[in-house]
């Protein structure tokens, strides 16, 4: 017999309480619930026992809120890796007086305000 990954549920709400990795289908309880695969991309899995499947639990539009929102903050650290990773044109600029290439101030000011619009969007505040 195969290895398989169930999850014990809630029997009135339908929400995992802890996962098993089972190899004997006969011992599986009536609160374990097969594994609803990784392919699926739940974000707050919940089985449904009218469906007698795993649907998702959170309202579409809250999932997408997420998804953007991690979209948005990852976005927001490349910027901010971007701009520690030029600060040294601005300390060589004010130590020797040598201008900083265009490029790279047009760039720099794009992230400070990518950066800034996240922060407003998801009220991060300052740092």
């Amino acid at each position: 017999m195969a290895l398989r990954e169930y999850f014990k549920v809630d029997l009135t709400t339908g929400k995992p309480i802890d996962n098993y990795v089972i190899e004997d289908e006969d011992i599986v309880a009536e609160d374990m619930k097969l594994s609803w695969g990784g392919e699926r991309g739940f974000h707050n899995p919940i089985y449904n026992f009218d469906l007698d499947d795993w649907i998702e639990g959170k309202p579409i539009e809250e999932v997408e809120y997420e998804i953007t929102k991690i979209s948005d903050l990852n976005l927001m650290q490349q910027e901010l890796s971007y701009l520690r990773e030029t600060d040294w044109y601005s300390i060589r600029s004010l130590e020797s007086g040598k201008n900083i290439p265009f490029d790279v101030i047009s760039k720099r000011s794009t992230a400070r305000d990518v950066i800034s619009n996240i922060r407003v969007k998801y009220n991060l505040g300052e740092s």
